[in-house]
């Protein structure tokens, strides 16, 4: 990746251009993202993948640093390092960038200098791949050979604490019917209650994501099915007294989905949030349209107000038995993706630690049976 054929410094973006501009012209037609920056990083030209990519004009880039295309995991201690291997032999790793409108793509980067006449190092190139579909190719391979161990043994459990679920639940009404409970007591059979609901809704999950069936599709208000799956996480929103707030349209779309597993996918999110509050958080669902040249969306997002999620785990919690608590199987967003796949829909995390989290469910206007 050196060259040896640029001016001396100092170097400006107009004077690489005069003195590389076949050079650029061949990097335009590379399906690759390639950048050029200075020896302080100081962008000097993206080719139109890196815009295509990453949503910018070229005007908002060049005379910018580069830590604009992955801030904030850029950051100041890795920039100067990055810069320093590449005068010495080149770097490479995988960071996370960031579009303009604050999406974030997984990119393997490539670095090495370019060097004047006298072998002297005057410019950096930036060579960056999107490996977004080799992660999901990736996570893919990892769920299903989790899922084989899982499969054999989900089902049985599944069956077995159900029989003792179903004669605690038979006792606990034949308690409460014996005699009139004074309000202690009604508040701790209230509190045994949520808890078999929710030991309850922990086996669905497990015996679904072991063994996902195939979505029943047919026209659902999507209002509906998002107060569906809200209510189905109110025990948990009680116990920790978490504060529901709702921003719906007017008028309710209709998208050709299945209900059922939609409103799990959406109870399972308020689930997490209110896991990982302190009592008394907030948790604000808005539903909304969202335009687009390969189709219209609409969006679920679903943001607390709770701890957040540190930056190394964000791209970890939709893995398979990884759970931020410790004490959780950690199937839970897991299963949320499944199904917003078999939907053919994405589901998205954004969190600031100390702050919160939004999770956002995107379905498309006009699905295709799955």
């Amino acid at each position: 990746m050196e060259n040896s054929f640029l001016p001396d410094p100092p170097l400006t973006a107009e004077s690489l251009t005069d003195h590389v501009g076949e050079l650029f012209q061949a990097m335009e037609a590379v399906p690759i993202g390639v950048a050029v920056t200075d020896l302080a990083g100081r962008v000097l030209f993206v080719n139109q993948r890196i815009l295509k990519s990453l949503g910018y004009r070229r005007e908002e880039l060049v005379g910018q640093n580069v830590a604009i295309f992955s801030r904030p995991t850029l950051d100041a201690a890795l920039l100067p390092r990055i810069l320093a291997q590449s005068l010495e032999g080149g770097w490479k790793g995988e960071l996370t960038g960031y579009r303009r409108d604050g999406l974030s793509l997984p990119v393997f980067l490539e670095t090495n200098a370019m060097r004047n006449r006298d072998g002297e190092p005057i410019a950096v190139v930036w060579v960056a791949r999107d490996i977004t579909e080799q992660r999901a190719f990736q996570r893919r391979l990892v769920a299903e050979g989790k899922l084989g161990t899982l499969g054999l043994i989900a089902h049985n459990m599944a069956h077995e604490i159900r029989n003792h679920l179903s004669a605690i639940k038979l006792s606990l009404y034949m308690l409460e019917k014996s005699g009139e409970p004074d309000p202690d007591q009604a508040l701790h059979f209230s509190i045994a209650r949520e808890e078999l609901n929710r030991i309850e809704l922990f086996l669905r999950t497990l015996v679904n994501y072991a063994k996902p069936p195939k979505p029943r599709v047919e026209p659902v208000d999507l209002v509906e099915a998002v107060n569906q799956g809200l209510e189905d996480a109110r025990p948990i929103l009680n116990l920790k007294s978490v504060a529901l707030f709702r921003q719906f349209p007017p008028q309710p779309p209709h998208l050709r989905l299945d209900r059922g597993q939609f409103a799990q996918a959406v109870s399972q999110v308020v689930q997490n949030a209110s896991e990982a509050m302190e009592h008394k958080g907030e948790i604000h669902v808005v539903l909304k349209r969202q335009p687009g040249e390969d189709g219209a969306w609409w969006l679920v997002e679903i943001r607390d107000n709770g701890p957040g999620i540190a930056p190394h785990l964000q791209e970890r919690v939709f893995e398979p038995f990884f759970s931020t608590t410790g004490h959780q199987l950690g199937l839970g967003l897991s299963n949320v993706r499944r199904i917003m796949d078999l939907h053919g829909g994405t589901v998205s995390l954004d969190s600031i630690p100390g702050r919160g989290t939004v999770v956002v469910l995107r379905i498309p206007e006009t699905a295709e049976e799955p």
